[in-house]
């Protein structure tokens, strides 16, 4: 989807699994599928297939094979990292694709995170990195005209802004290490798309002859385009690292003055009644008594209003 309310939501959701594991005794998982991001065990799977040539296929590959080889030290860095533990090992759901979020409908927000039968012990950048190469990726991952596959960085920041939010206890190593998971998932899924093609497409399922191969250059094409744009997704996660939890605000005039708030997507703040001068047509307002009749008496006797007002930002930014 190219939706950024629907993004930043399930930036969220994954988030929130996350954020909502993050103290849980990791050995008393297992790995339900071994090695499933094992970088290295990936490329071994396709030095063994360029090895056997099981179907012929070799020579008409071997510019992407090259690519591959050039890149296997950096496409296993993360590996590497959670190995030599610079990376906690965290409760890791493995397929965080769009429509494994189950979204409210009239909403719009999270309501779960759905298929679990890949979670077990990962990284939070597999997680992160996957849902980027999914929901940022300006084309669809079989695309045969590789100019049309680029990392769209306004839906990179959408779903980074709505994931950190969600789960503020990543340490800092992960806070970095994620812009990393994007390009190594994403170089992952390329080895694997290739290894199954030089294997004769026993895994993947296909829908033409080439179809493996199709999807393994809209990987490579992807991660291209990010190499092209690294700095940029670093500093984009340091941004919505450094903002989250923070609403952003103005203070304009002198003698009168007034708070500008900007909200963003689904983004909710609470007032007193009559605080309100002016709103974005988008916003929405409910009046709440916000904690029952006993926190509303308990303003009332402090002097406070008993009512208070909601305001959503629905459908994008709010003012």
């Amino acid at each position: 989807t190219t939706d950024p309310v629907i993004l930043r939501n399930a930036g969220r959701a994954f988030g929130e699994f996350q954020a909502q594991l993050l103290d849980i005794d990791i050995d008393q998982l297992v790995e339900t599928i071994p090695n499933f991001h094992n970088t290295r065990k990936r490329y071994d799977s396709l030095d063994e297939a360029i090895r056997l040539d099981a179907v012929g296929r070799l020579k008409e590959v071997q510019p992407e094979i090259d690519y591959l080889m050039k890149s296997r030290d950096a496409a296993c860095l993360l590996t590497d990292m959670g190995n030599a533990g610079s990376l906690p090992r965290r409760v890791t759901h493995n397929d965080t694709k769009l429509n494994n979020v189950l979204l409210d409908a009239k909403t719009g927000r999270g309501v779960c995170v759905i298929d679990l039968d890949t979670t077990m012990p990962g990284l939070s950048a597999y997680d992160f990195g996957d849902s980027i190469r999914f929901g940022a990726a300006t084309a669809a991952e079989d695309e045969k005209d590789l100019s049309k596959m680029t990392v769209n960085l306004d839906l990179y920041r959408t779903f980074t802004r709505g994931f950190l939010t969600a789960c503020p206890g990543l340490t800092e190593n992960e806070r970095r290490a994620l812009p990393l998971g994007a390009l190594t998932m994403t170089l992952e899924c390329g080895v694997r798309f290739l290894t199954d093609y030089l294997d004769g497409d026993v895994y993947f399922s296909i829908h033409r002859p080439e179809h493996n191969l199709d999807r393994c250059r809209t990987q490579f094409k992807l991660v291209a385009d990010m190499e092209k744009k690294w700095d940029k997704m670093q500093k984009i996660v340091a941004e919505e690292a450094g903002r989250r939890n923070i609403m952003q605000y103005q203070i304009k005039g002198d003698t009168l003055p007034v708070v500008v708030c900007q909200l963003e997507a689904e983004e909710m703040m609470v007032t007193e009644r009559g605080s309100m001068a002016w709103m974005s047509p988008n916003m929405e307002m409910n009046t709440t008594t916000n904690g029952g009749l006993g926190k509303a008496f308990g303003r009332m006797f402090s002097g406070e209003a008993m009512f208070q007002n909601t305001y959503r930002a629905k459908g994008g930014h709010g003012m």
